[in-house]
């Protein structure tokens, strides 16, 4: 195949930066390379396939063939990555309608008109258009740069309007233009002044006073590549898209994909790997014929579809969580819809270990491990809540064990597990927005890596959606996620009962500093003196009741200098002042979880709204929250008061609390 080397331009894209464009650095390559290769063979399946087949392989083939595919670099490979057999990643799907579209860009008619072959192989921030679908960014695709040296072949086979079909194949390269040993410097391969570390393969096409290149499509070129890596071509009807990324360093690809370094993963093969990654964000459409919004995803890894025992049973709960979803609890958000409250629903259940196979004779991994979330050594002898949600695509976007979603929600004993799915109802329809529905605000909502959702400004609107989904699920979930307090271990000596005096919360003591000072007749002051203080102070402090056990607090806090971060942390007040981390050791402290629980939190200055960030103990207990104050000017002469409120749940009534707050470490 020929080769065309991108040329610098104004606004152009450079290879480094183009590598640069999903910065996510939490889950490895394979969970990225997975999560966005399905995406995009999902959201092209034919409208009357009932599956999308999908097939990850993994090989070696000669470097013989294979390097003389990519002219003008071919040295440059040799010299680079010597060696007689190169590894590499082949995603086949069929069912699909394939990289469709005009071969050229000349030949693009209408600037919607670019068809998935521009799209996914000569255009970056070309994202897909049809709403509940999955990304609304076109960055995903970069993914594929990343796998191996930056190489990356694209095979489809398409059914054209008139009934005839017609076969395509390009390669592309994205790689690092600052290195000096880079392929297109080893090979001396520029357009231009600079290099740019962009090109693609295929057949010349001259267009007017330029020459590109376009995919070819001579079938017997196409099959004796494709043979090189011992693929068959699609034949009959069967039309789709294979991508192959050539050069892929194994070992690598294996060590990275378990980023916790978990020893149980450790004998894993690479396929294993690969499944484990697959059944992860995929558990929902993974051979699901209940799947009611198109297509179920039919996988296979090396030709081999995943039997029920070689599937983890706790992605085949996930899976019937989602399929029962609207048997459990209907999540109602008000001023927000045009005609449902509905804005999705919460189902869950507590399970056993038996029922995860983690006895003998499976000795499966526990769920924290299969999401490689945290360290089995950092959560004692209890499980936090294990939360996850999805919206019309299917994906799991993520799973929460801490945070917003499950917000006061206590762990589970050691030998449960609480596990929880929340599916949105996508097709309600945005109050002040007839033409978006729910599912598309939340889509366009994600960021590039769709890790996560976030409310934003939807034409001058500003919706408050996943605000008040977390608290609603949090909510819920702490409903149930209660574990009996007779379960619990209690230590019956009489120091511990003199701890649980009769201290209940005055609100004339609540608020004091850590180094408060204290009037002459010995009562602390609400009202903390400003003198020579640098740390910022409290004032107009007011507690209500709510109900029995939660409280509803708002204080003022006042900078008396620039600040970046104020913390605030509540104290257990007993015989004396406790720390969460103290209160919730086994060795030192009480050994239970802490006994005040922030809801949650608000923070304004001059009515503009302030980010705050909940700060959670080992036992997923909201103790205390940072608060943002960089954007916050300070005013000599000024009161420079920033308005606090924060809703706190109250374990025990016989336990008061104290707020402490000081600057944030830098």
């Amino acid at each position: 195949m020929d080769i065309y080397v991108l040329e610098h331009s104004k606004m152009g894209q450079k290879g480094e930066s183009l590598l640069k464009l999903i910065q996510n650095t939490s889950l490895s390559t394979i969970d990225l390379l997975v999560r966005e290769s399905i995406q995009n063979s999902l959201d092209a399946a034919k409208k009357d396939s009932r599956c999308v087949k999908l097939d990850i392989l993994t090989g070696t083939c000669s470097r013989k063939e294979l390097d003389k595919i990519f002219t003008n670099i071919t040295d440059a490979l040799k010299k680079k990555y010597p060696g007689n057999e190169a590894s590499y990643i082949a995603v086949r799907d069929s069912g699909t309608v394939g990289l469709t579209g005009p071969l050229c860009e000349a030949d693009v008619k209408h600037e919607k008109d670019f068809g998935n072959l521009r799209k996914l192989i000569y255009e970056i921030c070309e994202a897909q258009p049809e709403k509940g679908k999955g990304g609304s960014w076109g960055l995903g695709k970069t993914v594929y740069f990343r796998v191996g040296i930056g190489i990356v072949l694209y095979y489809s086979r398409i059914k054209l309007d008139d009934g005839s079909f017609a076969s395509r194949m390009a390669a592309a390269l994205i790689e690092d233009n600052s290195k000096k040993d880079s392929l297109l410097r080893l090979a001396e391969q520029k357009n231009g002044n600079f290099y740019c570390g962009v090109a693609w393969w295929g057949a010349l096409h001259h267009n007017g006073e330029y020459t590109d290149t376009v995919p070819i499509t001579n079938e017997k070129e196409i099959a004796k590549i494709l043979d090189i890596f011992d693929l068959p071509p699609y034949e009959g009807e069967e039309t789709g898209t294979t991508v192959i990324i050539p050069y892929v360093d194994f070992d690598k690809l294996h060590d990275n994909a378990n980023t916790q370094s978990f020893e149980i993963f450790n004998n894993y093969s690479l396929e294993e790997m690969i499944n484990l990654s697959v059944q992860r964000w995929y558990a929902p459409r993974l051979y699901n014929n209940n799947y009611k919004y198109g297509a179920f995803l039919d996988y296979r890894c090396n030709g081999s579809k995943l039997r029920s025992s070689d599937r983890a049973k706790f992605f085949d709960i996930i899976k019937e969580l989602y399929n029962d979803a609207e048997k459990g609890e209907r999540v109602a958000l008000y001023n927000e819809f045009r005609n449902d409250t509905c804005a999705g629903y919460l189902y869950w259940r507590i399970v056993s270990r038996r029922d995860l196979n983690m006895l003998s004779p499976n000795n499966e991994p526990s769920p924290i491990d299969y999401l490689l979330k945290t360290n089995k050594d950092d959560l004692d002898t209890s499980n936090p809540p294990i939360l996850a949600y999805c919206r019309k695509a299917g994906m799991i976007v993520n799973y929460e064990l801490r945070g917003e979603w499950v917000s006061g929600v206590r762990p589970t004993r050691e030998d449960e597990y609480l596990i929880a799915f929340f599916v949105l109802n996508g097709d309600n329809i945005m109050l002040d927005n007839p033409e978006v529905s729910l599912d598309e605000y939340i889509r366009q909502g994600e960021k590039a890596d769709h890790m996560s959702w976030q409310d934003h400004v939807l034409e001058g609107h500003k919706y408050k959606v996943v605000r008040k989904l977390h608290n609603h699920v949090s909510k819920k979930l702490k409903e149930v996620g209660a574990p009996d307090e007779s379960n619990y271990e209690r230590r019956n000596d009489s120091a511990l009962q003199r701890m649980f005096g009769s201290f209940f919360l005055p609100p004339q003591n609540f608020g004091r500093l850590a180094n408060s000072n204290r009037s002459k007749k010995g009562n602390s002051s609400s009202k903390p003196s400003n003198k020579n203080r640098k740390t910022p102070g409290l004032n107009d402090i007011r507690i209500k009741y709510v109900s029995e056990n939660e409280l509803d607090i708002t204080w003022k806090v006042i900078l008396k200098k620039k600040q970046k971060n104020i913390l605030h942390e509540l104290l257990a007040m007993t015989s004396t002042s406790i720390h969460a981390k103290e209160w919730e050791d086994e060795k030192t402290g009480v050994g239970l979880p802490f006994p005040f629980n922030i809801n949650s939190v608000y923070a304004s200055y001059n009515d503009e709204p302030l980010n705050c960030k909940l700060i959670y103990s080992k036992n997923n207990i909201a103790y205390g929250f940072e608060m943002d104050t960089r954007d916050v000017s300070v005013v000599k002469k000024e009161k420079n008061e920033i308005f606090c409120r924060m809703i706190v749940d109250c374990k025990d009534a016989s336990i008061s609390c104290n707020l402490i707050i000081r600057e944030a470490e830098k």
